[in-house]
């Protein structure tokens, strides 16, 4: 069935603070970012600053505050991280971003000095500065050492991955990078879905790319299990683990998922319906090409034409009786690399 939600009287909107010409990308000690300031990285890609989200409903209007990082070269706003997701700031009088007394990045009232938001990082030096990276990544950072940082924001990501940052599990720290969604589209707070890796999986993959190598390494996390990847004559990589109880292989994943989505699974003149067994059928006024390697399930040489087709020349004129048909409840494939 189709649900068709329909939304009356409500507006909702996302609005970065305006662009300044003196932007920099570094917050130090005794400095601070205000409202309507932003920070810069230093190739200009991404911004730091504080963003609105409002909801317009009847009569009742509400406004929310946001740290948050976003891409300051697109046009049309997009979050790429948010530092207070689960506290939002309703007040924005006296509102500040600096570097505070025990060396922590913070979300503070200037004139209270109460704190929204922190790094929270165990900073044991003098002098630390916040610098917003040319990769999206903020960074809290020894002053006089550039390589001790001391907290990032791709420790902490919020529903977006950026190039460079990393999901996964420190095992020293036990700390989990994982992707969490929005609420909604107007409320950051941690939503309903979450992407990531599962630290209780049976096998990872470790991909390699160095000077002399480049390849990917599937390893078991516990070496009872009997595990096999392979390519199958299907099309799809698929991974199977020997279940002892069963005395068989069960398939764990296989992609593409869908049978239809292999490229040029079934071969030419056939149509694919992953609902039915086979998938692969020949259209109408065609038959299998190789019945054999049809029934052993490499469908790939498709089908051919039952009759060839009516096409007559006479002297200068060539014409044909033949006439296109129609195939209803059929499309073409969605993957750009089906055929």
């Amino acid at each position: 069935p189709l649900l068709l939600i329909v939304f009356t009287s409500l507006f909702f909107y996302l609005s970065a603070p305006p662009s300044f010409a003196a932007a920099t990308d570094t917050i130090l000690p005794g400095q601070a970012l205000a409202v309507n300031d932003k920070l810069v990285s230093e190739n200009g890609r991404y911004a730091l600053g504080f963003f609105e989200t409002s909801n317009t409903k009847s009569s009742q209007s509400t406004s929310s505050w946001y740290l948050g990082i976003w891409f300051n070269t697109v046009p049309i706003f997009a979050s790429a991280w948010v530092a207070n997701r689960e506290k939002p700031i309703k007040n924005t009088a006296s509102l500040q971003l600096t570097v505070s007394s025990d060396g922590n990045l913070v979300i503070q009232n200037r004139s209270t000095k109460s704190i929204f938001w922190s790094t929270q990082a165990n900073v044991r030096i003098n002098g630390t500065i916040a610098m917003l990276l040319s990769n999206g990544n903020l960074i809290l950072r020894n002053s006089s050492n550039s390589s001790h940082i001391l907290w990032q924001s791709f420790d902490h990501p919020t529903d977006t991955l950026l190039p460079g940052a990393k999901l996964g599990l420190d095992k020293l720290t036990g700390m989990n990078r994982r992707l969490v969604s929005w609420k909604n589209r107007i409320n950051p707070a941690s939503g309903a879905y979450c992407d990531g890796l599962d630290p209780s999986a049976s096998y990872n993959l470790t991909f390699v790319d160095n000077e002399r190598e480049k390849y990917v390494v599937e390893s078991l996390t516990d070496e009872n299990i009997v595990f096999r990847h392979v390519i199958d004559a299907s099309g799809q990589a698929k991974g199977y683990v020997w279940y002892e109880g069963l005395q068989d292989w069960i398939l764990a994943y296989s992609q593409p998922k869908a049978q239809c989505d292999v490229y040029a699974g079934c071969g030419p003149f056939t149509i694919c319906n992953d609902d039915a067994l086979p998938n692969c059928i020949c259209m109408d006024g065609f038959t299998i090409t190789s019945p054999l390697d049809w029934e052993l399930e490499d469908r790939t040489a498709g089908c051919s034409r039952k009759t060839p087709l009516h096409c007559i020349t006479n002297k200068n004129t060539t014409y044909s009786t033949d006439r296109f048909a129609s195939l209803p409840c059929v499309r073409l494939p969605k993957n750009g690399v089906s055929k």
